[in-house]
């Protein structure tokens, strides 16, 4: 017995039985759309939308997101390249964090583990362009990002240009900001501060992953100067502080909660955040307080919650297993 079908058309699966042509034949085995045989033609029809269903999906992951051909270009004019593997990668994320609810709460986010330094320093989010400082630049290695220095001041960070008080998703009660680091190193007095702006006393936002005294800190549109640290065991992985409200701040590792604090509220940063140190705007916007690890992503955004905390991480840990940053 043979069975061919044929043509497969472009129609409606509810209409895909109009497109079998039925060949067979043994004996007076007959194949029609009635009679014994129906449950066996069924099975075929049942075959046949589960493929189309499948080709569908992959088609629709291998089109592209508008976001990931706009990056692409961005990336391409300031004079980098984007390879086919890194385009899928990319597109995957952003679809998926577009899913979770999370890309729209974000205002900046960087992979920074790129093929190149063009794409490394090109936002995903709007397309803006961070910075380096130094001579020599903060040491790049492909497909992990970033590494700086210890010690404050330093030469060697990269400027963000995020203001938070421009915002959009950045507001005094709602904020988040967040780094995927590779490394665990702590660093030496007086140096440990991976993300940061500070902007005067009541002004602080930053991440010290982890600072000089071997404890991780995450100050948030406040005092920074009475913020408690916490012991942690590696600082490998995916770090999110988090401000909810006026007295409520959430530190997330890998997308489980770590700590929770209370710390007020009080006035939100007016320059620029930098990445590998923190903008000491008191001391003439130098970079201070150093960090050495390597950074290879960094977002900055609105507040999020425990199921987009747990769902960010999931997100960027499926883009750094595909590149061979984490497993």
């Amino acid at each position: 017995m043979s069975v061919g079908l044929y043509p497969i058309s472009s129609a409606p699966i509810s209409t895909l039985a109009l497109d079998f042509a039925l060949i067979s034949g043994v004996g007076d085995l007959e194949f029609d759309l009635v009679g014994n045989q129906t449950n066996y033609l069924a099975q075929i029809l049942n075959e046949q939308r589960t493929k189309r269903m499948v080709l569908a999906v992959e088609w629709a992951v291998q089109a592209g997101l508008p976001e990931t051909q706009e990056w692409i270009d961005t990336v391409v004019a300031n004079g980098g390249t984007v390879s086919a593997s890194r385009e899928r990668i990319i597109n995957t994320l952003i679809a998926g964090l577009k899913s979770d609810g999370i890309w729209q709460k974000t205002d900046r986010l960087w992979f920074m583990s790129g093929e190149n330094t063009a794409g490394a320093l090109t936002d995903l989010r709007i397309l803006s362009s961070a910075t380096l400082v130094g001579s020599p630049f903060p040491p790049f290695a492909v497909d992990r990002g970033f590494t700086g220095v210890n010690g404050s001041p330093v030469s060697q960070y990269i400027n963000s240009n995020y203001v938070p008080s421009a915002g959009p998703n950045w507001k005094l009660n709602s904020a988040h900001f967040s780094v995927w680091v590779l490394t665990n190193i702590v660093s030496a007095p007086p140096g440990g501060e991976i993300l940061g702006v500070f902007s005067g006393t009541n002004a602080d936002s930053g991440l010290d992953i982890p600072w000089n005294d071997g404890l991780v800190y995450n100050s948030i549109n406040e005092f920074g100067g009475t913020v408690t640290g916490f012991a942690a065991s590696t600082v490998i992985g995916h770090w999110i502080g988090n401000r909810s409200g006026p007295n409520a701040k959430q530190f997330y590792y890998n997308g489980a909660l770590f700590a929770t604090q209370t710390d007020p509220s009080i006035a939100v940063a007016n320059n620029p955040m930098y990445i590998l140190a923190t903008n000491d705007v008191l001391s003439g916007s130098q970079g201070s307080f150093g960090n050495p690890n390597q950074v290879a992503a960094v977002s900055m955004g609105g507040s999020l919650t425990a199921t987009e905390a747990a769902n960010f991480y999931a997100r960027m840990r499926t883009a750094m297993v595909a590149i061979g940053a984490s497993t």
